[in-house]
């Protein structure tokens, strides 16, 4: 059996940058609201108006998950380095 190395750089090549996560997640978390809606009878249109208007701006929300994203990673890397030392 072959074992990954642990270091700070391999964690970073295998995990989702947080751009990314945050981009992935925003949009599937609207995504369900706009089904949810839609299921219930409102247009496509209407649905996703209204499950951005839930969201507030996806901007500030987007950026605030980013820079909590961020702290985690830094936190995570921290955690790694230490328990290799």
């Amino acid at each position: 059996m072959t074992r990954t190395p642990r270091g700070s750089a391999w964690s970073f090549l295998r995990r989702p940058r947080v751009e990314e996560e945050v981009d992935t997640e925003l949009a599937f978390h609207v995504d369900m609201v706009v089904q949810t809606l839609i299921a219930g009878g409102m247009t496509p249109e209407d649905a996703r108006a209204e499950a951005v208007r839930r969201f507030g701006d996806l901007a500030v929300v987007g950026a605030e998950c980013r820079r909590l994203g961020r702290q985690r990673d830094r936190l995570r890397s921290r955690a790694e380095y230490l328990a290799e030392t």
